[in-house]
């Protein structure tokens, strides 16, 4: 769903903007809707984290689930935007529910991002 909303913006304003390689670790954790939602969040942020600098080599993302057993799970989501030369840059969040883990981490990114190359 994201993909067919990027290409529709991308086929109306005329621009080719390709987007860096994002690698998940720990997906299997997660059930299919919660993939689903978690892909999508994740593929919208990076790519508004993406445009503040243009040297990104790639993104990692690593998904771990506590108390797993239970009827809740706490989600802890890692981001790690790598650059070629450079240390890379690190944001963590944790929280109940996945898309508000995918957000406050990435938001967590961005806030990164604009601290190192202000």
């Amino acid at each position: 769903m994201v993909n067919s909303k990027l290409n529709t913006y991308l086929n109306h304003n005329k621009q080719k903007i390709t987007m860096t390689e994002i690698r998940y670790s720990g997906i299997k954790l997660l059930t299919s809707i919660e993939k689903a939602q978690m892909e999508s969040i994740i593929e919208k942020e990076l790519f508004k984290a993406e445009r503040k600098t243009k040297d990104i080599e790639c993104f990692s993302v690593h998904i771990s689930k506590h108390n797993a057993e239970g009827k809740r799970a706490k989600i802890n989501i890692n981001i790690k935007a790598e650059f070629p030369g450079v240390d890379s840059i690190l944001a963590a969040e944790s929280d109940w529910d996945i898309k508000t883990a995918c957000h406050k981490a990435a938001d967590n990114l961005k806030k990164e991002l604009e601290r190192k190359f202000k």
